[in-house]
């Protein structure tokens, strides 16, 4: 049985995370939104949420819906959540038109060119991984200053695991608050996607997560053996 033990947070070598929307993303999301529409209701969707509704019909911030401890932890949630106006905005738009579940269905869909995208610029193959530091380096990268984040990590005396029990995700809590629970949902499934495609000498598994409703999330990293044969997508 692997022993492990608390480990220093690594630092980033980029203090922000990627900017969310970002010429790929549009495609995607254009692409989904015309199979589901259809091209004009598409583009006009798009025009309205991220142009029209921020400006004139922009979602009211409300700090209540959150645990929030200062004002430095409001100013954290409350810059995620103007970098996600235009999706909550797509999202009512949606719903107006279409009716809540048929809404939740396409911003689901939505989320994957939304996700897969973003996550697949800092996850990339780690040819002959030997450290799981390694590893830790790309996601530390990801994170950047981490102000959306809190977790702890564990790592594995031998250096081939590690473990993230992240207690916010403020992403993943804005889009739940708002009502975008399915879309949360998909949001973290598209974790999956890419290390079981994209990190095939990572197996990735979790048995809680925030995007199903779960209070924490308990990622887990290990250096993929040749036993390491199921995918851990069940929920």
């Amino acid at each position: 049985m692997q022993r492990f033990h608390e480990a220093q947070k690594l630092h980033a070598d980029s203090s922000a995370m990627p900017p969310l929307f970002q010429t790929d993303v549009f495609k995607g999301v254009y692409h989904i939104l015309t199979e589901e529409v259809g091209a004009g209701e598409a583009k006009a969707l798009l025009l309205e949420s991220f142009l029209w509704d921020p400006m004139f019909h922009r979602p009211t911030w409300e700090p209540e819906r959150f645990s929030l401890r200062d004002a430095g932890d409001s100013n954290h949630y409350k810059k995620i959540f103007d970098d996600m106006v235009p999706f909550i905005c797509l999202f009512h738009r949606l719903n107006d038109k279409y009716g809540e579940e048929r809404a939740q269905y396409i911003t689901a869909l939505l989320a994957v060119p939304v996700g897969v995208p973003y996550l697949a610029k800092t996850f990339t193959p780690i040819a002959n991984i030997q450290d799981i530091d390694q590893f830790r380096q790309m996601l530390a990268n990801y994170l950047g200053d981490g102000q959306g984040f809190e977790w702890t990590v564990e790592v594995s005396d031998d250096k081939t695991s590690v473990r993230y029990h992240f207690t916010r995700c403020v992403y993943i809590e804005v889009l739940r608050a708002y009502g975008l629970t399915y879309a949360a949902m998909m949001s973290c499934y598209c974790d999956h996607v890419i290390f079981d495609n994209a990190m095939p000498e990572i197996y990735f598994s979790r048995d809680h997560c925030k995007g199903v409703g779960d209070s924490y999330c308990d990622h887990c990293f290990k250096i993929r053996t040749p036993e390491d044969t199921r995918l851990d997508g069940d929920r």
